[in-house]
């Protein structure tokens, strides 16, 4: 691939028409992701957040792995799937613009993204994200046309339905209990042992295995998030159709011009983002290893609303950064990043893999959480420098030059 042939392949949004604020936010989820990410990418994370284990580390690692779980862990995934929701909408109303089938393009769009999610869940990254974002996706398309009330309305109604599913599993888990007399006979204790043999096995196969044993832990460990698969679309389709609202509303552009519509959002938001990760907060602290409770149930839900709450106020306390001179030009390096998200994204797999698995240089299971969001700044960094210098002498990164050739057709110049 060169130059002169990517560039020829398709026609970037002229640089007038694209929202520098929604790349800078591409860009700064992508540092937010990759922070929780390289956690789980040096250490079982997935079963020691089932066992509610801290990360080992001195009382540093403590504290910045505290710190993470109150400010990051959540909000960046939340952050980021608000931005996809805009985006899904904004693909298609140019779509529309140039007289496309919208939902037949954004289908195509999206079908491939669930084949690039599959690839990356199965060769790189057990907790990959797009293969839900590519589902929920598709059912995004039943809502194009909706008007911004209906949006909110479908919103709050899929929430509810993943509250009384939150609800209703946690009485089948409690019931459950009660039945086996609970402590160590409970199907929570029952879990939490399979789970403490899967963390030990995590370590051993990431940090020692041969490259199949990597394959094979990586494929059970997806196989983990799966489960949740009935559950998680009533998570993200939910935030897909607020980010829909955002735009439909003219919300978006208001807050881009309205000073008081986005300090009435960012105070709000900011609000609403602390009392409920403080209540998320204290019901994982209250929450038993070995039996269910209540908090098994609110904790989720005082999640979600915490985690939206915290990534509307980053979002919108961006924005006014960069209505300040300084702030600007120290924020606006992060468009680079964001305009080549998924390239980054992917990227950031392969750096993680070669520093932490066997196949690499076999640091699984041996540096604090600490050390890992160093590790992880550093990483961010090259990558800004590396998409500015890529962007200036391209007009889309690799993986989203790719993306957008298998969704318009090899041989279009849309």
């Amino acid at each position: 691939m060169n130059p002169v042939e990517m560039n020829e392949a398709a026609v970037p949004v002229a640089a007038k028409d694209r929202i520098v604020w929604l790349d800078m936010l591409r860009g700064f989820a992508l540092l937010g992701i990759l922070l929780i990410n390289i956690v789980g990418f040096a250490w079982p994370l997935i079963y020691a957040e089932m066992l509610h284990r801290d990360i080992p580390g001195n009382a540093l690692d403590d504290v910045v792995f505290h710190v993470a779980s109150w400010l990051v862990q959540g909000k960046f995934y939340t952050l980021f799937s608000l931005l996809f929701g805009i985006g899904c909408i904004i693909f298609m109303m140019n779509a529309e613009k140039k007289g496309k089938s919208p939902r037949k393009l954004f289908f195509r769009r999206v079908l491939i993204l669930l084949v690039i999610g599959i690839l990356h869940a199965l060769f790189l990254w057990w907790g990959d994200i797009l293969v839900m974002y590519a589902l929920c996706g598709m059912l995004l398309l039943l809502f194009y046309h909706c008007k911004p009330r209906t949006l909110l309305i479908w919103a709050g109604s899929l929430f509810a339905a993943f509250a009384l599913l939150m609800i209703v599993g946690t009485g089948l888990m409690f019931v459950a209990d009660s039945l086996t007399g609970g402590g160590e006979g409970s199907l929570k204790s029952e879990m939490n042992l399979e789970y403490q043999k899967l963390y030990e096995q995590s370590i051993a196969n990431y940090g020692a295995g041969g490259l199949s044993d990597i394959l094979a832990q990586r494929a059970t460990d997806w196989g983990q998030t799966l489960s949740n698969l009935v559950v998680v679309p009533f998570m993200i389709l939910p935030i897909f159709l607020i980010g829909a609202y955002v735009i439909r509303s003219g919300l978006l552009q208001r807050m881009q011009t309205e000073v008081a519509t986005l300090r009435k959002v960012m105070i709000w938001s900011f609000g609403i983002g602390v009392v409920f990760t403080i209540l998320k907060e204290y019901s994982s602290a209250n929450m038993k290893l070995d039996a269910t409770s209540m908090y098994d149930a609110v904790q989720p839900l005082f999640g979600f609303f915490g985690d939206l709450g915290l990534a509307g106020f980053y979002a919108t306390a961006l924005l006014a950064l960069t209505r300040m001179e300084t702030w600007k030009s120290l924020l606006s390096s992060l468009q680079w990043a964001g305009r080549m998200a998924l390239t980054n994204y992917l990227l950031q797999s392969v750096i993680c893999c070669l520093l932490f698995y066997n196949v690499g240089l076999g640091l699984y299971g041996k540096i604090g959480v600490a050390g890992l969001a160093l590790i992880a700044f550093v990483i961010f960094v090259a990558q800004v420098l590396f998409s500015r210098w890529w962007l200036t002498r391209y007009s889309f990164g690799p993986m989203e030059w790719l993306w957008r050739r298998m969704t318009y057709g090899k041989w279009s110049s849309e």
